[in-house]
């Protein structure tokens, strides 16, 4: 068990440079950054906002949790990081519950893109005190989806199930969002109100443009707490 969370980063807080969606560096002078302006004008609406829990470079112990966790097709699932996770979540979800006035009815994880159902991250989530029920999420379609090419027709979603409700959406990694976005378009046509997407890491490269190594150098000086993370997040919907 990882009682610590010493090795973990905060995102960046909100604010100039920093993208409100997606919570990466912003390059452009536009209000999204690039990936986000796509993935917005390609589904034709506005964006949810993600909440990152931590941010995370290579090599670490995030990386490694977020790669270990699911079986690969080199080596099966680490049971140790699935326990990492499990004990992150169990903090900070009970701690974003109680930060937030919106209800949630259900609650799902965003659906793979080529793996199978359900999301390796069911398995995590099922030990985890959620705000609404855990339910299987859209399954995927055979339409076209891939990074940072969203495609709300990739995922399909029964209406009677999520129609009228108030979901929240689950994600192990950010990247351009194709996926998560693309999920709660879907879910959104179905009647569903998404208030809200938790996602436990987004990647920052450090090496990518100084910019980058700058905002990590600073995430690192900074001790990570799910309260400061919690703080840091974007409210959910009402």
């Amino acid at each position: 068990m990882h009682d610590s969370f010493d090795d973990l980063r905060l995102p960046p807080a909100q604010g100039v440079g920093i993208c409100p969606i997606c919570r990466g560096l912003n390059y452009t002078e536009e209000k999204l950054c690039a990936e986000c302006t796509h993935i917005s004008e390609s589904l034709q609406r506005d964006l949810l906002p993600a909440s990152p829990i931590t941010m995370y470079a290579k090599p670490s112990a995030m990386r490694e949790w977020l790669t270990y966790y699911k079986e690969t097709a080199e080596a099966p699932e680490d049971p140790a990081a699935q326990a990492a996770l499990k004990h992150l979540l169990g903090v900070y979800m009970p701690a974003i519950t109680a930060a937030n006035e919106t209800g949630v009815d259900l609650a799902c994880v965003v659906p793979s893109t080529v793996r199978q159902a359900p999301h390796p991250l069911v398995k995590v989530f099922e030990h985890v005190p959620l705000p609404g029920r855990l339910v299987p999420g859209p399954s995927r379609t055979s339409a076209p989806i891939s990074h940072n090419n969203p495609n709300a027709e990739a995922y399909a979603v029964e209406p009677e199930r999520f129609d009228g409700h108030r979901v929240l959406l689950l994600d192990d990694v950010y990247t351009t969002g194709a996926r998560a976005q693309s999920a709660r378009e879907a879910l959104t046509r179905a009647g569903a109100h998404v208030v809200g997407l938790v996602v436990i890491a987004r990647r920052i490269n450090p090496e990518y443009r100084e910019e980058a190594a700058v905002l990590w150098n600073h995430l690192s000086a900074v001790p990570f707490s799910v309260e400061e993370s919690v703080a840091r997040s974007v409210k959910w919907s009402v």
